[in-house]
Formats: structure tokens, sequence, C-alpha cells
């Protein structure tokens, strides 16, 4: 394990100063949505995309400065390649600014473009993403960045926890040990929900010199997923949050919205389906799950504004770190041959045949979207969706033996009695409760999609349940490497509490 940097190891109080700024990332023309097995064009724009930086510097007297650059997008996942870009951009920009300190993460909305992914413009004629939708991102990211920093002011803090019904385990588990993602629960072999689900809201409200509130950091364990199966662009119930918040608190104040550990949870209670109340697969759920949201801040915000700190003890450390991989062994490869064989055994010859399991999978989640009602539209049992993950472990075998490690930033902030920890991962929400638990701050804001993208980190249980978010196919790294995390993000965690 590498330190890249640590500052200020005494850990004294130091006044604080602090910035925002945020830039609007809403896609021009018609996109192609991300998040699913099949396309959607989207068909408008619900609510405006964006990227929200949040910059911190200690405003020590002497010695080295501590510094902070979080940049918060509403994507659905951002690659290692893209933040060293913006890193880029940002390094001409602020030439004084270390920017190993400044880490993107994204809320994964299902409801906007990925930066690397086709984007279609309004006559429907294919434009490649990269020269388009990525340039955006970049520059709007690296410019909010900048624009935070210069910013930044003598402000002050306050940490709160609140609490609001935002996610839900969304893996039930079946008589036979198994486990399916978004599974019926209706079934008579149903036997409960595989995982727990944490409704604490972390949040950090920040105040200028005069005491008037500049922004909040609003961290739950829920992905940005309510409008996940539509064909518009929207940012989700965090974009309800800023319009609700901005309604009752004005236009001014800045929203850094964080996802913590969700991997297997979503915003939808599938034990109560169809009972009444909103779906929370389209607006009126997005509207109510932006209400429980808002009513958390502004419960917690009277008492955040009376013990306002000017002054705290802040360090940022970024570690390169290894994880072992999650090796895919010899039975799993001969059971995705012998499996991907059976299934092409029944392809017909003509690629094109409406018979063919694509062919099949699409006709079929069409079906289930004319119907309307709660989703999800795709079936991931079918066979379609069996050979791509057949094909995935296939190919992975190989790949993972020849190196068995995979390298990631570990971030990791300390600021008064509130602890930062970043992950890349889909991170199942067992590992954030160990964090959290273990952790000595006060409040521990644990950030998935941070830095990198690195598919779902499966807890054990949710590996001897199989199922989708389990499969070797869904992420790099497995159980053993979860705890690894764990342990490593503990560890930096504790060294700034010494």
């Amino acid at each position: 394990m590498k330190g890249i940097s640590m500052e200020n190891a005494m850990m004294k109080k130091t006044p604080l100063l602090i910035g925002w700024a945020s830039k609007d990332i809403t896609p021009k023309g018609r996109v192609s949505l991300s998040g699913q097995y099949y396309d959607r064009l989207s068909r408008g724009v619900h609510d405006p995309l964006r990227v929200t930086a949040w910059a911190l510097e200690s405003a020590a007297a002497a010695g080295p400065r501590s510094q902070a650059i979080f940049v918060s997008a509403d994507l659905v996942c951002i690659s290692r390649r893209l933040q060293d870009k913006v890193r880029e951009l940002v390094q001409r920009r602020l030439p004084g600014f270390d920017t190993r300190m400044l880490v993107l993460n994204t809320t994964h909305t299902h409801a906007a473009p990925a930066p690397e992914q086709a984007v279609i413009s309004w006559l429907a004629k294919p434009t490649p993403a990269t020269a388009c939708y990525e340039a955006l991102v970049l520059e709007q990211a690296a410019s909010a960045a900048a624009a935070a920093w210069k910013a930044r002011r003598p402000g002050g803090i306050s940490p709160a926890l609140g609490h609001a019904a935002m996610g839900y385990c969304r893996r039930p588990t079946y008589a036979d040990g198994t486990a399916m993602m978004y599974g019926r629960t209706d079934r008579p072999d149903f036997t409960g929900l595989e995982g727990s689900e944490d409704h604490g809201v972390e949040m950090l409200f920040c105040w200028d010199a005069a005491k008037k509130l500049t922004g909040v950091v609003v961290n739950v364990a829920c992905p940005a997923q309510v409008m996940e199966a539509r064909y518009v662009v929207s940012a989700d119930f965090f974009g309800e949050l800023r319009k609700q918040l901005a309604k009752r608190l004005g236009g001014n104040v800045f929203v850094l919205a964080q996802v913590s550990a969700a991997g297997d949870q979503s915003p939808r209670d599938l034990t109560r389906v169809n009972r009444g109340g909103p779906t929370f697969w389209d607006e009126a759920g997005l509207v109510e799950k932006g209400r429980r949201l808002t009513d958390a801040v502004m419960e917690a915000l009277p008492d955040a504004a009376r013990r306002i700190s000017f002054a705290a003890p802040f360090a940022h450390t970024a570690t390169d770190i290894e994880l072992p991989l999650r090796r895919v062994t010899q039975g799993e490869v001969a059971a995705a041959r012998r499996g991907l064989a059976q299934l092409l055994a029944a392809e017909p010859k003509d690629k094109r045949s409406d018979r063919s399991a694509f062919a099949l999978f699409l006709a079929d989640m069409k079906r289930r979207e004319a119907l309307g009602g709660a989703g999800p539209y795709d079936d991931k049992s079918m066979a379609f969706v069996l050979m791509r993950n057949h094909e995935g472990v296939i190919k992975l075998h190989e790949a993972r033996w020849r190196n068995p490690r995979f390298a990631m930033e570990l971030h990791v902030m300390r600021l008064g009695d509130s602890a930062f920890a970043g992950n890349p991962f889909e991170l199942f929400l067992d590992y954030g409760q160990r964090i959290k638990a273990r952790s000595p701050a006060m409040h521990t804001f644990v950030v998935q999609l941070s830095g990198d993208r690195a598919g779902y980190l499966p807890s054990e249980r949710a590996v001897r349940g199989g199922g989708y978010g389990a499969l070797p196919v869904n992420g790099m790294v497995g159980p053993e490497g979860g705890r690894a995390l764990v342990e490593a993000t503990l560890r930096e965690i504790d060294n700034l509490w010494k």
C-alpha cells in the first residue's frame, strides 16, 4: 500500500476555506440513456443534470495546507480515465492545487447518458459520445472544480444525522437458497429479503463567515433510480431535492449528492408492491423521494445552525491500494461453457430472426413496458442475458488468473468529527455498515462509485444466493476483496483520529 498524500498529521483545529460551484451537463439532443440491457432513446428532459463541486482548504498560518475538491455528477458512473482527464484540465487552471486531492463521484442515475456511450442527435443520426457528451462532462466538471476553488472563503461546518425511508434491499431470496434482483415477493417460496437497509441520512452543512448557509452535503444509501425505466433525462430524486430545497431556502444553496454503500438497494419496498402509494417507478415516486430527503434536511437545519464550527481538524489522504480480484473458478468456467453451448444450440441460423434470443428479449421487454405499472421491464433470466453472462465468465477466467489484483485509489478525509471514505464499487450495504459501525468518526460518509467504476462488490451471502449483482461478471472484486476494502478504509480513518 502506497500513501500518496497525508497532510496536517497533528490534526489541530484550523480555520476553513470553503467554496462551491455547479455547472449544467444536460445533454443536447436525443441521447441513449444508460443503465439497462436495452437502448432507451430519450424523448425529452424532465430535469437538468448537473456537476457540483465542493472545495475545501485549511487556512493554516504555517506549514502545509490540507486540500480537497469533491465533484458530484448526475451520471450512472465515471471511469478512472475520465477523472484523470478532469484532473489534467484542472491542473492547467489551478497550478497551485494538488489534483490528486480532486475526486469525482456519481449518483448512479439511470436517466442520463454515459459519457463513454453512443449519443443520438434529434435527427436520429449516430454521433459518437466520446466526441460529444464526454467533452461536455469533462469541460463542465473541470470548470466547476476550478470555480469552487477560486470561490473559497472563510466558512464553517456543522454535521447532522437525519432519517428518511429511501433505499430498500432489492434482492428477494427463495426456499432453494437462491436470490434474484427485483424477484417476485408474492411467490410461495419467497423467504425474505437478502439484506437490510439503511435509512440514515448523513449531512454536512456549510456556512459563510456571516453564518449564512452556502451548501449541504447529502449522503444516502440509495441509488438515484426512480426514473430508471423512463425515457427522459433526469437527475432523479437528487434533482428533486435541489428543486424542493430551492423553494424553501432560495436558489443559492448548493447540494453535493453522494450515494453511500447501496449496491443491493433500490428506491422500492418490494414487500409492498402495488399495495397503495407511489410505485417509485415514475414522477410521483420521484417527488415523494425528494420530499423525504428535503424534510430530513430541513428538520436538521435549525440545530445545525446553532453549532457551527469555523475551525476544525482537516486532513485528506489519497492512497493507492490493491484488492484481490474475484477469481473465476474452473468449475464456474466449465459450467459457463456448457450453458452457453446449450443456449447457442437453440439459436436460429438467421441472426435477424424474431426468434433469436435478443429479439425475444426485446419483445418481452416491450410487452412488459406496454402493460405499465411497476418495473423492471427487462427480464435478466432470459436466454439473451444468460448468454452474455456465460460469455463474460469465459473471458474473465483467463484474464483474472493472469493479473489477480485490482488497483484503486482510496480517498479518506477527516473534517471535524466527520469522516469521508470513497470507493469505486456498487458496494453492497453490508460493507458500508461495517465501516460506519467501526469508524471512530461521529458521522461517516461512505461514498460509492467514487473515482472509478469497478462494478458490484457483493456480500458473502449474495454470492451464495447468486443472481444479478452477485455474479462473477458483475464486478471486479468479491467478498475477499470487500473485507480487505473495509479494513483498509478503517485503517486510514483510524490514522486520522490517532
